[in-house]
């Protein structure tokens, strides 16, 4: 399991899942998803790449599609060796 520290979302992520059950529901699958070491719609090649970063502590990354709209959840380390994972819209990157 993924360890996910402090969770934070954007703001047009919150917008949206605060007027949206249904998207609400879609990211808090998703988080569980990206606990469970499951990255989803990312090649393989991506895949092996998380594995090596969660083993090492570096970013892992997700990417989760609801129809027409994808979304991204990040891990990485703040500052202070803590993770910090985030989730937003892969323009906001």
């Amino acid at each position: 399991m993924i360890e996910l520290g402090q969770t934070v979302m954007t703001k047009m992520i919150a917008l949206k899942t605060g007027t949206s059950w249904i998207y609400k529901r879609f990211v808090e699958d998703s988080l569980n998803r990206f606990i469970n070491e499951d990255f989803g719609d990312i090649s393989e090649e991506d895949k092996q790449t998380n594995i090596e970063a969660f083993e090492n502590g570096d970013m892992v990354i997700g990417a989760y599609t609801l129809g027409n709209v994808k979304i991204w959840i990040m891990r990485d380390q703040d500052g202070n060796g803590s993770f910090v994972t985030t989730v937003l819209f892969p323009d906001e990157y």
